[in-house]
């Protein structure tokens, strides 16, 4: 066998291994992962303790008891000892055995990652064995031990969220007696989480337990006393421990889980547990570091089973009578008015689908519809208004600025300019100039007020938006703020996400920067006419497209012309923005063919080409079809262009362009399930919007004031329903029916026996005249008399099952 190749070393070899751990750091994480559980199992087996208490192996622990050899408190690949190897394959006899050899066990953590902090009682909770959990807190268990290692933390790469302390594992588990046992023993129900965050000196990861020189692998480090680097990771852990940063409580928690029965069931426990103290303030109104409550992360996340829950407890029932039922709602956190965080700007402002659907539930949806009706739609029609009339008056100054003759000569016969803009001391002379005058200062004097306003709601949305970092605004100038308040936006771009903020149509989306922009080119505008500076055609046609652009933003107020809106936003930001990067591949590679083809021509035979600038633009009017190809029969056109403008035209006006409509035809038809659902999101958003920019004396709160009627501090909505149950409705008809049309003859099922539909149904005759209400009606009474007849219940009489019956 010949000697193995020299290792390969220099630049390159680093800059490659550099590389390739940069674009598959995640994938080795990964590796690492899966080979740390691996190499767990490994030296269980290798390790006669650990295997033992694996295996519940009795006998061999108690050899191993009377071993002064054998030191009980050896760890395993991950960090773990013998007693949580005996917790997690729920081996009771072996804890007992083990706690009573060594009771500092008991409180021993695991000390490597993923599963940093992590007791057996974590174990013994996560696996339900109530049995094991009594016999550890019998022992001096900590109830108040973390589990911060990255496997418990809150993010998309795990599979659970159980926050860090035994009491909120017991709470996700839904076991009631392992809550009431930890309580008793001193669980804090008030405790918050450190919302995952990372361990200080995490990075040492899983391979930190191989860097401690340990005599052999399962060898432990000396408890209090880790040598080097471990020594610092582990004070830091104990310091996080004594002094925890303000996460999530236990109720927050519970709203972040999946099991909405479970969840709700030990929300109720907990708070049974609450105000045994001297706290002043409910576990309830405790934020997280977000600032965001039970309540207000339920509105976050969507959870509708948690939130209607959470609602049954705020709801007053006044009267009832009949079917009207009169309810008054706590409007604690739901209303905007006066909330520095507000709940239905936070569920309006969600990533998730779900949470709009807390907009339709009761009495968010009555709330809004109340102040929408009351307050939003007609201060938002007349802002449309004034908005239109102000487009009308600019342009208008745009359409007759002061213009004069050219004064030079043409130099070239390609330059067709026969206007040009006036100084300012020839600009304002005449009595037209003046009126136009009149008209730029309201022009000017609006783009500061949607200045100051689009600031104003910036700084509100800073304070009260928790769920990113938003840089404060600086008190800076009026001009420093004209000029520049266009990047005001960029923290949010960055915030969001590009296509997202751009895309979000419920907040507005793309329309608050360009109103921003708008408003920083009139002001250029402006500046540009003061100091004769020429080009000031520029930002004017710019202010132009974006002014009447923003038009479409009062859209939203209007049920017609809102989902139209959106989907053109959509199509815009989704289909049309992927589209034009294609686009712009098939344009700069057939354009920069054809200059080069016609390079050596004339230009004034066929012009289309002669300069790379117009290559381009002729090239993008060919590909959306606006002109046709050109060419000129008098001359011969090289061979090289007609075998170029044959490929050009197979691939863009027949594929892309076809591919585009196609793309736009698949928008459509998946926004239209949900324009109408984003849309009236989109009336909630800009109801709390107007909300915040008007005064207060323009905006009553809404609701009733509790304080007068011996409510307490509180606002109420009174919330007057009709409940009609039509599917008892429908089987009183249905009965009515089959009672007037049974025979005395008709068969009845022998009990026990299995049921033999009646052989002759006397119906009454259906002419072909009736309407489709007529064969509905007979389906749904043969339905309910097979169905009485066989005792079960008719799935089609239910809301939402079967048939839908047009009656």
């Amino acid at each position: 066998m010949g000697a193995p190749p020299p290792k390969a070393r220099g630049f390159w070899i680093q800059l490659q291994k550099l590389l390739t751990s940069w674009l598959v750091g995640q994938q080795d994480w990964d590796q690492q992962l899966d080979e740390a559980h691996m190499l767990q199992q490994k030296r269980i087996r290798e390790s006669p303790l650990l295997r033992a208490a694996k295996e519940n192996d009795l006998c061999v622990l108690k050899k191993l008891l009377l071993d002064r050899t054998c030191d009980f408190r050896q760890r395993g690949a991950l960090g773990e000892t013998a007693l949580h190897v005996a917790a997690l394959y729920d081996n009771l006899e072996a804890a007992t055995v083990l706690m009573e050899a060594a009771p500092e066990l008991v409180k021993e953590p695991t000390i490597c990652e993923p599963f940093v902090g992590q007791t057996a009682l974590h174990i013994a909770i996560m696996n339900q064995n109530v049995n094991l959990v009594k016999a550890l807190l019998a022992h001096g268990a900590n109830v108040s031990a973390r589990a911060v290692g990255s496997a418990y933390r809150l993010s998309p790469q795990n599979l659970i969220y159980f926050g860090e302390y035994p009491l909120s594992f017991a709470a996700c588990m839904g076991s009631e007696e392992m809550v009431r046992l930890l309580i008793d023993h001193g669980a804090d129900i008030r405790a918050q989480d450190s919302l995952g965050k990372s361990w200080a000196g995490g990075g040492a990861g899983m391979r930190g337990c191989e860097r401690r020189g340990r005599s052999s692998p399962w060898a432990p480090p000396p408890w209090g006393r880790v040598h080097g680097e471990p020594q610092g990771l582990w004070s830091q852990w104990l310091r996080d421990t004594t002094c925890p940063p303000p996460g999530n409580t236990v109720l927050h928690i519970l709203v972040l889980q999946p099991n909405k029965t479970f969840a709700c069931q030990m929300y109720n426990l907990l708070l049974s547990y609450d105000g045994r103290g001297d706290h002043l303030q409910s576990l309830e109104l405790v934020p997280n570091h977000e600032g965001l409550t039970p309540f207000k992360l339920a509105g976050v996340e969507g959870n509708t089973v948690m939130f209607q829950h959470l609602m049954q407890k705020r709801k007053h029932i006044q009267w009832t009578c009949g079917p009207l039922t009169s309810t008054l709602y706590d409007l604690t956190e739901i209303d905007s008015w006066g909330e520095d965080v507000s709940f239905l700007e936070l569920v309006v402002s969600s990533k998730k689908r779900e949470a709009r659907q807390i907009l339709e539930q009761t009495p968010v949806k009555q709330l809004v519809s109340f102040k929408w009706r009351r307050y939003g739609r007609p201060y938002f029609c007349i802002l449309g208004t004034l908005y239109v009339l102000y487009m009308v008056c600019f342009t208008m100054c745009c359409i007759h600025r002061p213009l004069k003759p050219r004064s030079r000569n043409c130099t070239s016969p390609r330059d067709i300019t026969i206007f040009q803009q006036k100084l300012l001391q020839e600009a304002y002379v005449t009595h037209q100039d003046k009126i136009r005058l009149a008209g730029e200062l309201m022009t000017v004097f609006g783009a500061v007020i949607i200045l100051f306003l689009e600031v104003r709601c910036s700084r509100i949305q800073a304070e009260a938006n928790p769920l990113g970092p938003r840089p404060e605004l600086q008190s800076t100038s009026l001009l420093f703020v004209c000029f520049f308040l266009t990047f005001s936006q960029i923290p949010d771009i960055f915030r969001v996400g590009f296509s997202r903020y751009f895309g979000q149509t419920v907040l507005g989306g793309p329309f608050h920067v360009i109103t921003i922009t708008y408003a920083s080119l009139v002001l250029v505008t402006m500046v540009m006419r003061l100091s004769n500076t020429d080009g000031e055609v520029v930002p004017m046609s710019f202010a132009l497209v974006l002014g009447w652009c923003s038009v479409m933003y009062f859209a939203r107020g209007f049920q017609m012309l809102g989902p139209f809106t959106i989907m053109i936003q959509k199509m815009i930001f989704g289909d049309l923005m992927r589209f034009c990067w294609l686009m712009a591949v098939v344009i700069l590679g057939f354009a920069s063919a054809f200059f080069i083809i016609f390079q050596t021509e004339d230009p004034n035979k066929l012009g289309h080409f002669y300069s790379y600038p117009m290559a381009l633009f002729s090239t993008f009017e060919l590909f959306l079809t606006i002109i046709d190809g050109p060419a000129n029969y008098d001359v011969d056109l090289p061979f090289m262009y007609s075998v170029t403008y044959a490929a050009f035209a197979i691939i863009a006006a027949l594929l892309m362009l076809n591919l585009l409509i196609a793309m736009m035809g698949d928008t459509h038809w998946r926004v239209a399930h949900e324009r109408d659902e984003l849309w009236r999101a989109q009336v909630v958003a800009t109801t709390v919007m107007l909300e915040r920019k008007l005064p207060r004396c323009l905006w009553p709160r809404s609701g009733i004031c509790g304080y007068k009627f011996g409510l307490g501090d509180r606002w109420f909505l009174r919330v007057e329903d009709r409940q009609d149950i039509n599917r008892q409705r429908v089987q009183r008809y249905a009965q009515a029916f089959y009672n007037s049309d049974s025979d005395e003859d008709m068969e009845k099922p022998r009990l026990g026996g299995p049921f033999k539909p009646p052989q002759s149904l006397h119906l009454p005759s259906v002419s072909r005249s009736t309407s489709r209400s007529s064969t509905n009606w007979e389906r749904l009474r043969q339905g309910t008399m097979k169905s009485e007849l066989m005792g079960v219940v008719n799935r089609a009489l239910e809301d939402g099952d079967s048939w839908e019956y047009q009656i």
